[in-house]
């Protein structure tokens, strides 16, 4: 493994997976922006088959438990199953958002850093409000490309 990734612009699909397989855990070096996005794009496609699993699931249930009824009065025990149900979806959302984020930690990192950000800014991930602000930084065009071929920010 190298202790210092560089960054390769329009990488195929392949060749980002490889990399991101390969250096699940490096934290130092640089991504390029079409390496991080081709491997988001997978899992943003893996987060959309969770959601249409969880909603069928749910609905499923709501369904089966509105046709047969619990024969208690009160209908706890039809609450009490919805919520057990609803409990098991939103802890697959919490484990698949955690594994999301630590899988991609070294990803994102070197892509932060690649577009000029400290790589732990990534973290703020853990939070759901921080995934819009570090989306939108690594979206950010290079900016370690732009300081090798001497281009300034009050150059361009």
């Amino acid at each position: 493994m190298k202790n210092h990734l560089i960054a390769q612009p329009g990488t195929t699909l392949k060749t980002a997976l490889s990399r991101w397989r390969k250096n699940l855990f490096v934290f130092q070096g640089t991504a390029s922006r079409s390496e991080f996005w081709k491997v988001i794009g997978l899992w943003l496609v893996a987060w959309i088959v969770v959601n249409i699993v969880a909603m069928s699931v749910w609905i499923y249930t709501l369904h089966f438990l509105a046709t047969n009824p619990p024969s208690a009065p009160t209908g706890s025990i039809w609450e009490e199953r919805a919520f057990q149900v609803w409990l098991g979806i939103v802890t697959c959302y919490g484990l698949f958002w955690l594994l999301f984020t630590i899988l991609n930690a070294g990803l994102g990192a070197r892509r932060l850093q690649d577009a000029g950000t400290p790589g732990w800014v990534f973290w703020f991930c853990l939070i759901p409000p921080g995934l819009t602000v570090v989306l939108i930084l690594c979206a950010l065009p290079s900016q370690i490309q732009h300081q090798q071929q001497g281009y300034t920010q009050q150059g361009r």
